[in-house]
């Protein structure tokens, strides 16, 4: 089940076609075979699809999009989308050797180059704290992907902190697009409230009386080990769809489950709207 929350979802596609929700959370002991040295937690049980009352709860206003609040789902322009499925260039890409040497090809350098303009002109609305992370590479039939890169531990569900702002600052923290360009479906994980939110449902918890409402990870994991039936939405990107999010906002993941190659996608921090009509045009 899903409460009410701030967070909203547009797309130009029904919010039906491509996104499912959990049975609830689970804390775990590891992920995807790797012991977890701290709580961890990913998303449990079966999925399904939302209710119409839960698509009322989830659904966003075309016209009301808010960096710190709104998630977006959409696919890149027609011709770049057409070009990625006809070249399909990282499908069966597994390191960052298989990546330089396929960007070494002019066409497959000039498409992500195209890609990137696309995200510059049609998406960013501040170019002075534009930053593209890169393309990261994750395997196939993960559970959830991200990755403690020090520890190379799987941290599950989190918030980001590229910012490091304070909690009530993240509202003017910047999202964040990432786009899938490999050869098979990704997963964007996350919850439906905001950490505003969140905390403020904390906070007002007795048992939560010692935990400071700066100290984002103690909220984020009194939230998740409090609300073990809460469900995690699950939505689904084909090659050539992007999410636009406010990951320094919300608890999130991406997940590879039930793939057959390597997931690749194109990242980028900034400050982003849904500025496009149809089809990502």
């Amino acid at each position: 089940m899903i409460g009410k929350g701030d967070i909203h979802i547009l797309s130009d596609m029904p919010l039906q076609s491509f996104i499912e929700l959990s049975e609830g959370i689970s804390m775990v002991e590891n992920i995807n075979g790797v012991p977890c040295s701290r709580k961890c937690y990913i998303p449990r049980g079966t999925w399904r699809i939302p209710t119409e009352t839960e698509v009322k709860i989830l659904q966003g206003k075309e016209d009301e999009f808010n960096h710190a609040k709104s998630i977006g789902i959409f696919k890149i322009p027609d011709n770049l989308l057409f070009e990625l499925e006809q070249k399909n260039p990282f499908k069966n890409v597994k390191s960052g050797e298989d990546l330089n040497n396929e960007m070494q090809k002019p066409d497959v350098n000039n498409l992500i180059s195209k890609i990137h303009q696309f995200v510059i002109d049609k998406i960013c609305d501040d170019l002075d704290e534009f930053w593209f992370l890169g393309i990261a590479i994750s395997p196939n039939s993960l559970n959830t992907i991200s990755m403690n890169m020090e520890t190379k531990e799987f941290v599950g569900l989190h918030i980001d902190s590229w910012d490091m702002k304070l909690l009530d600052e993240r509202l003017h923290a910047r999202n964040r697009i990432t786009i899938n360009i490999g050869g098979d479906y990704r997963y964007f994980l996350c919850i439906n409230k905001s950490m505003q939110q969140i905390a403020n449902e904390v906070l007002i918890n007795k048992s939560s009386k010692s935990i400071q409402r700066e100290d984002i990870r103690s909220i984020n994991d009194a939230f998740l080990s409090g609300n073990y039936n809460y469900s995690v939405l699950r939505l689904k990107m084909l090659p050539g769809t992007f999410y636009i999010a406010p990951t320094e906002n919300i608890i999130h993941d991406a997940s590879t489950l039930g793939t057959k190659y390597f997931d690749l996608n194109a990242t980028y921090l900034g400050h982003f709207s849904h500025k496009t009509n149809k089809n990502g045009v």
